[in-house]
């Protein structure tokens, strides 16, 4: 039994007919400039959480309050 090798491509390129064409990442500025998207988006998550958790902080703080408000207008009619 004589087992055939079928080609299915190499990384992208022109050879595989699929994927990246040759010299995509090159045009692209390369490494250095995927390095810099990366680290700016991660900045930004980092910025978007901290955001996340200053409104949530905040939420709390008001809800809690509020809830203060109502404890002591409760217990000033409870002691009247």
């Amino acid at each position: 039994m004589v087992r055939t090798y079928i080609r299915k491509g190499d990384h992208g390129g022109d050879s595989s007919k699929a994927g990246l064409p040759p010299c995509y990442w090159q045009e692209k500025g390369g490494r250095a400039a995927a390095a810099a998207t990366k680290a700016a988006a991660k900045a930004k998550a980092l910025l978007e959480e901290e955001a996340a958790k200053v409104a949530a902080t905040n939420r709390w703080k008001q809800w809690a309050k509020h809830s203060d408000e109502q404890q002591s207008t409760s217990n000033q009619l409870q002691t009247v």
